[in-house]
């Protein structure tokens, strides 16, 4: 009995003592990272009017335009120098916005740019009666909505049908 805490004393058992208590420590922290609300989720909240804390990504909108006017307008106004919705470069954008379009939940991309998105909003002013997305087929059947081509820009991947 001795031998076991003599080498759990030891410097090498000292050592494996330290990296288990570091390892727990790391998975503490990164647990609390995760549930703790991003500064984007602070944004979300302020430009939809909701208490701070709340995720405006658990909020299904009822429009295109209402993810305009809800997250897309404040957030610019809010950072001018943002070329994407996250403010992020080279990763891929997590959901910033769920919306209906035509009885199917879509997500808005953090990778999102501002110019497409501020582009479409023009367009909705200047054709009122007519839908800045549309639907565009594909191979599994459940289609991909884009933004207007005559709008001018491609949005590959900037909306996404939510699962």
């Amino acid at each position: 009995m001795g031998g076991r805490v003599d080498s759990i004393l030891s410097l090498g058992g000292l050592a494996i003592l330290a990296v288990l208590l570091l390892g727990a420590v790391l998975r503490l922290a990164v647990g609390r990272t995760k549930s703790a609300p991003s500064l984007l989720d602070g944004l979300e909240a302020e430009a939809e009017g909701t208490p701070t804390g709340r995720s405006a990504r658990s909020e299904i909108l009822p429009s295109f335009e209402a993810v305009l006017d809800r997250v897309v307008r404040p957030r610019h106004l809010a950072h001018p120098g943002w070329e994407r919705l996250d403010g992020a470069q080279g990763v891929p954008g997590r959901t910033v916005a769920l919306f209906e379009h035509q009885g199917s939940v879509y997500a808005l991309n953090g990778a999102s740019r501002f110019d497409a998105l501020l582009a479409a909003g023009n367009w909705i002013l200047d054709h009122p009666d007519e839908s800045a997305v549309v639907v565009r087929s594909t191979e599994g059947g459940a289609g991909q909505l884009m933004l207007r081509p005559e709008i001018g820009h491609p949005a590959k991947s900037v909306l996404m049908r939510s699962e």
